[in-house]
C-alpha cells in the first residue's frame, strides 16, 4: 500500500510543466500591462507635443518653458521606447527543451536600444564557429534562437558573436555556458564589448550563412 508521501509525489516533468505554464501566464500579463502603460504614456506625450508647438509659436524655440518641454518629450519618448522593448521581450515564449537539449536565445539591439534585424548570431570557441550549434538570423524584433541536443564534451568556453554579411562585427563579453535542460535568454547590445571589425580576407574557416534577400 502506498504511503501518504508516495501518494502526493508528483513527477518532476509535471512540476516543470506547471512552473513553465505559470511563468508564461505571468509574462503574458506583464506584456499586456506594459503595452497599456506605453499607450498611456504616448497619449500624454502627444498632449505635451501640442503644448510645445503652441508655446513655441507664442514664446519662441529658445524660451526656457519650451526648452523644458522639449527635454521632457525626449525623456518621455525614451521611456515609451523602453516600455515597448520590454513588452516584446515579455511576449517571447522560451524555447522548449528537455533533459538532453538546451537553447540560447535573446535579442540584438543597437546602442540606442533599437532592435537589429537581419544579422547572424552564432556561437564560437576562440575564433572557430561551432557549427554543431547552428546559427540564427534576427527577425524584426532582433530576436534569435539557437537550439542543440547535447553538448560537445570538448567544448569548454563559448562566446556569442554577431555577424553582418559574413563579417564578425561584435562579440558579447559574457561567456555562454551550456546547461542541458535549460534555455538562456540574453540581450546583446552592439557596441558593448570588443568590436571585432572585418574578418581577414585570407580567413578560410567556415562561417555562418547570411540572410537571403
Amino acid at each position: 500500500m502506498a504511503t501518504a508521501g508516495e501518494q502526493r509525489r508528483i513527477p518532476l516533468s509535471q512540476v516543470a510543466g506547471l512552473v513553465e505554464k505559470s511563468v508564461g501566464e505571468l509574462d503574458s500579463a506583464r506584456a499586456a500591462g506594459l503595452g497599456e502603460l506605453a499607450q498611456a504614456n504616448q497619449a500624454r506625450l502627444n498632449v505635451l507635443e501640442r503644448d510645445r508647438k503652441r508655446l513655441e509659436d507664442k514664446l519662441g524655440a529658445e524660451h526656457p518653458r519650451v526648452v523644458a518641454l522639449k527635454r521632457a518629450l525626449e525623456l518621455g519618448s525614451a521611456a515609451v521606447s523602453e516600455l515597448q522593448v520590454e513588452q516584446v521581450t515579455a511576449s517571447i515564449v522560451p524555447p522548449t527543451v528537455d533533459g538532453k537539449s538546451w537553447a540560447f536565445h535573446g535579442r540584438v539591439f543597437d546602442p540606442k536600444r533599437r532592435p537589429v534585424k537581419g544579422v547572424t548570431v552564432a556561437l564560437y570557441q576562440g575564433d572557430a564557429w561551432m557549427q554543431q550549434f547552428g546559427h540564427s538570423f534576427t527577425d524584426d524584433n532582433g530576436y534569435f534562437v539557437l537550439r542543440a541536443a547535447g553538448p560537445d564534451s570538448a567544448v569548454q568556453s563559448l562566446s556569442a558573436r554577431v555577424l553582418r554579411d559574413s563579417k564578425v562585427v561584435h562579440e558579447d563579453p559574457r561567456p555562454v555556458t551550456i546547461r542541458l535542460g535549460q534555455s538562456e535568454f540574453r540581450e546583446i547590445t552592439l557596441g558593448e564589448g570588443p568590436e571585432l571589425g572585418t574578418a581577414p580576407v585570407q580567413d578560410t574557416r567556415p562561417k555562418p550563412p547570411v540572410p537571403k534577400g
